[in-house]
């Protein structure tokens, strides 16, 4: 299922899921959005006990890659229907546990795949939230849903209604995310915990 955008990495027991489209900042196609749940499936099989979703050149994800896309004739319903939702269902219902490791912007598809993980840690200054009221549009990924549940529905509809944007400092002072740490120390403790969590039960 590796492909150049997408890698997946072992580490002993732990597993690295790669998003590899810097010149796209880490922007997806429809298929490699349903691939990210693919590798994670691959890599539980292949024995991994803790997963690490993150993004390479400090760009996390931001979300679909729109180029080339006829927005006016695509079935967009089917999409998250039978793509998105089910791609992040698999992240969402693996069974070990996933951190998001994120750097840099997590919009759209990013923003929700960084929510559906157990666990989310973040750089301080990451940049999150959900701007779709500026276009008119409703996130996919069960973005909001999962925002819904992290924060509670005030605010979350404070968020989605603004469509205000933050750092990873401020989305872990809300308790949106676990935690944020400086950007050049992320990467060695997000490494350090899922270690950790390989080592011990994961069910």
């Amino acid at each position: 299922m590796t492909t150049p955008a997408l890698r997946l990495e072992h580490m002993g027991a732990v597993a690295n899921i790669v998003i590899d489209r810097p010149e796209k900042k880490n922007s997806l196609t429809v298929e490699q959005m349903g691939q990210v749940g693919s590798l994670v499936e691959q890599a539980v099989a292949e024995g991994a006990r803790c997963i690490v979703i993150k993004g390479a050149a400090d760009v996390f994800s931001a979300g679909r890659d729109l180029q080339g896309v006829d927005a006016q004739n695509e079935d967009t319903v089917a999409i998250i229907r039978d793509v998105i939702n089910p791609s992040l269902a698999k992240v969402r219902d693996c069974a070990v546990p996933t951190i998001a490791c994120v750097k840099g912007p997590a919009l759209g598809f990013g923003f929700g795949l960084a929510l559906a993980c157990d666990i989310t840690y973040v750089a301080d200054n990451a940049l999150m939230g959900s701007p779709f009221r500026n276009i008119g549009l409703i996130l996919d990924s069960g973005g909001h849903f999962y925002l819904k549940e992290r924060v509670g529905a005030h605010r979350a509809a404070e968020i989605i209604f603004t469509g205000k944007m933050f750092s990873g400092k401020e989305a872990a002072k809300m308790g949106l995310v676990n935690r944020s740490l400086g950007a050049t120390d992320l990467e060695n403790y997000v490494q350090s915990v899922a270690k950790s969590i390989a080592t011990g039960p994961t069910a």
